[in-house]
């Protein structure tokens, strides 16, 4: 999820399938980040940063969420992310 003013759903889809083609971004309103972000154990704020172009700056969690078929979070992964404990993380949900 980006929550940025320039992150329109274009770029937001964009910047998500860098990474993996089958990547989903989303974005919204702030009402609509704000539900979505409630939904999570995650949080983000927005701060006047004069030395950045947009004149803001945002700090936000960095969790990877795991979140089944069902669109409900079921785990996540918390930084330093290790490759190993990424993939025996989805392996266990996928045996599920």
């Amino acid at each position: 999820m980006l929550i940025t003013k320039k992150d329109t759903p274009e770029i937001v889809s964009e910047y998500a399938k860098s990474f993996n083609k089958d990547f989903v971004g989303i974005t919204g309103n702030k009402q609509e980040i704000d539900k979505t972000i409630d939904l999570f154990p995650a949080g983000y704020v927005i701060q006047q940063n004069n030395n950045s172009n947009l004149n803001y700056s945002v700090s936000h969690s960095d969790k990877l969420f795991i979140v089944d078929r069902n669109g409900k979070m079921i785990d996540y992964i918390t930084t330093p992310r290790d490759p190993v404990e990424i993939v025996e993380t989805v392996r266990k949900h996928l045996k599920k």
